[in-house]
């Protein structure tokens, strides 16, 4: 049984400074074999107010993912915490703790408490004084700038944190708003833990991954169906990134290009985005500077009047291909068919600008202007390399060769 620090100031004084109660912050890619020994070898926790043998319930925890392929942070702690024998313990990603910590501190301040901080920190420790955080992440400034006073009161009432993250300690909330506010959290998390990164030289989780996108980029006919197995791998994607979805905005000389779901340095266009707007070879470029993996969906099959859109998806292959991105996408039918112009009238501005070229009515027979040809000969060659970039030679030299932002 757990016994938290007394609140009594008496009880305080005769029992000295206490021992900090130390609980774990497990960060990594991945937990693999490797990462398992190393863990047995070097958990040794300080939890003097803990009459458990955490490191052998930690133990067995590990004898149950040990040489399950892709096992990870998360199993470990989820083990873990089916195993203790505690009541008062709570397991919850760290985001949706957070929504709780906002609501209760509005409620609080309801009730006119000038300082909603200190009460919400009890309230949270007469419920659970074990807290397992999935995915200790932070992302939103308004959990930012609370959480060194939240976690100073729960450490200080006894709290015991086992968290699970993809990043490092020092890591969290880089590059955030106002994060000179924050920073004074990450020793105090440091104080109060013992941090653990699991890491091996090879990651199996996201090698399997890598497999199950590399055996399905290529989603069609459109459908309900392949719409929602292209989101499943989207989502599997975006765990992996240990990020949350934003709009993002890149910027661009004298103007910006708006990426409606991004996740780390993966992103998700509609074709429509990229194809139908005004959009140029320098976009797709800063597009593949930005993000190592490129979702499109809803690629359609185009006739000759979608000629621009036809030009722009090639120019937008051609500027993935040459500099190492994954593409997943949908289409309507197979790449092959996907561009299949159609001999057709010219139309009024087309005739207006053979009249502007002074050409005959009998040159259009001579001429490619408006038969598509150039368009059908690049295609061609498209359809080769969209067949290649489905290949696992292909995702295997974007892994090694992705550059990633280099000064922008």
């Amino acid at each position: 049984t757990h016994t938290p620090p007394s609140s009594n100031w008496f009880s305080k004084l005769l029992a000295g400074k206490p021992e900090i109660t130390k609980g774990l912050y497990i960060w990594g890619n991945t937990l693999l074999y490797p990462a398992h020994c190393v863990l047995l070898k070097t958990v040794n926790l300080s939890m003097s107010h803990l009459w458990l043998d955490l490191r052998t319930l930690l133990l067995s925890s590990l004898e149950s993912a040990v040489g399950t392929v892709g096992s990870g942070k998360t199993m470990l702690m989820d083990d873990f915490f089916d195993a203790i024998p505690l009541e008062r313990k709570r397991r919850i990603h760290f985001h949706s703790f957070m929504l709780d910590v906002h609501a209760r501190i509005h409620s609080k301040k309801m009730l006119n408490i000038a300082d909603p901080i200190p009460p919400v920190a009890q309230d949270l420790l007469n419920e659970a004084y074990l807290l397992c955080f999935d995915e200790f992440q932070v992302t939103d400034v308004a959990d930012a700038m609370i959480l060194r006073r939240l976690f100073e009161e729960l450490f200080k009432g006894g709290l015991i944190m086992i968290s699970t993250s993809n990043r490092p300690p020092d890591d969290l909330y880089k590059g955030g708003l106002q994060r000179s506010q924050f920073k004074p959290f990450i020793p105090l998390l440091k104080r109060h833990t013992q941090e653990i990164c699991l890491s091996s030289d090879k990651d199996y989780r996201l090698q399997g991954l890598l497999t199950k996108m590399q055996q399905q980029c290529f989603f069609s006919p459109l459908s309900d169906d392949q719409t929602s197995e292209m989101n499943r791998l989207w989502h599997d994607v975006c765990d992996e990134e240990g990020q949350s979805v934003e709009t993002r905005t890149l910027q661009l000389k004298g103007r910006t290009l708006e990426v409606k779901r991004a996740c780390g340095q993966v992103a998700w266009f509609d074709f429509d985005d990229l194809c139908r707007s005004a959009v140029a070879a320098a976009d797709y470029m800063r597009i593949t500077q930005e993000f190592h993996t490129v979702f499109l969906s809803n690629v359609p099959q185009m006739e000759m009047k979608d000629r621009d859109a036809a030009r722009r998806f090639i120019t937008l292959i051609d500027c993935m291909y040459d500099n190492a991105v994954k593409l997943v996408w949908s289409a309507e039918t197979q790449p092959e068919h996907l561009f299949q112009p159609k001999a057709t009238k010219l139309s009024d501005s087309q005739r207006m600008l053979m009249d502007d070229l002074n050409l005959n009515m009998s040159a259009v027979d001579e001429t490619n202007i408006f038969t598509g040809e150039d368009e059908v000969f690049a295609w061609k060659r498209l359809v080769s390399r969209l067949g290649e970039m489905q290949s696992e030679e292909y995702w295997k030299m974007c892994q090694k060769f992705w550059k990633g932002p280099e000064g922008v």
